[in-house]
């Protein structure tokens, strides 16, 4: 599975935004439906998705921010 990112690095970056380019994951739990997750970018409106890769618009909201750090295998 490595390797995932790369084809999502060579998109172009949100101009201006402190964290462009870094990875995040996104939880979505609701009562009714299945919990999902997913891994990815933030990028900018409009950008076209890689192929076999899917895209969504993150729905305004509160969000939660965090960095996990340390040396291998620890983490």
């Amino acid at each position: 599975m490595q390797g995932l990112f790369a084809p999502l690095a060579k998109l172009p970056q949100i101009e201006g935004y402190e964290d462009a380019g870094a990875y995040l994951s996104y939880m979505r739990a609701k009562s009714d439906e299945p919990f999902e997750y997913y891994i990815g970018m933030l990028l900018p409106e409009n950008t076209t998705a890689p192929e076999d890769y899917i895209h969504f618009d993150v729905p305004l909201g509160k969000i939660g921010v965090c960095w996990v750090q340390s040396f291998e295998p620890n983490i």
